[in-house]
């Protein structure tokens, strides 16, 4: 079976706009004072807000967002040390 889906600029430059700042994020979890984590969750939740029903559920945001604040906290009690 072959499936095709006719996929327009707009729903292309969003996703290479939501790619770009993943890049970001990955990078910035190898480089200091680049926050990876929370742009990783923005470019989760810019997805969201711009593709809306065809993005990731709030499920799967809810959980993105409690892994932030894990991260963010584990993150900042590691710095006290």
């Amino acid at each position: 079976m072959c499936y095709t889906v006719a996929v327009s600029w707009e729903q292309i430059m969003g996703l290479s706009v939501a790619l770009l700042v993943m890049l970001v994020a990955l990078a910035g979890n190898l480089i200091p004072g680049v926050p990876g984590t929370p742009l990783a969750l923005a470019a989760a939740v810019g997805h969201r807000l711009y593709f809306g029903e065809a993005s990731v559920n709030n499920l799967v945001l809810a959980v993105l967002v409690g892994l932030t604040l894990v991260s963010v906290l584990l993150d900042f009690l590691a710095s006290m040390l």
